[in-house]
């Protein structure tokens, strides 16, 4: 492996931890705060979809590069 690739390989990595830290923090502050409400289900469905898209195919398309 040659150092461009090793570096690319830890800026996907360093993105993945970010961006599922990140994600982690915006459900669970949702959860904590719409918790008891009608409104949680809807923004959770939300979240989810805005979390499988950064957190799964972005890496994925980045990977492929």
């Amino acid at each position: 492996m040659d150092g461009s690739r090793a570096n690319d390989e830890h800026a996907i990595r360093a993105y993945l931890i970010g961006a599922v830290l990140v994600w982690l923090a915006m459900i669970a502050g949702t959860t904590a705060l719409l918790g008891g409400t009608a409104s949680l289900s809807p923004m959770l469905l939300i979240l989810s979809a805005g979390a499988l898209w950064f957190v799964l195919l972005v890496p994925t398309l980045l990977h492929r590069r």
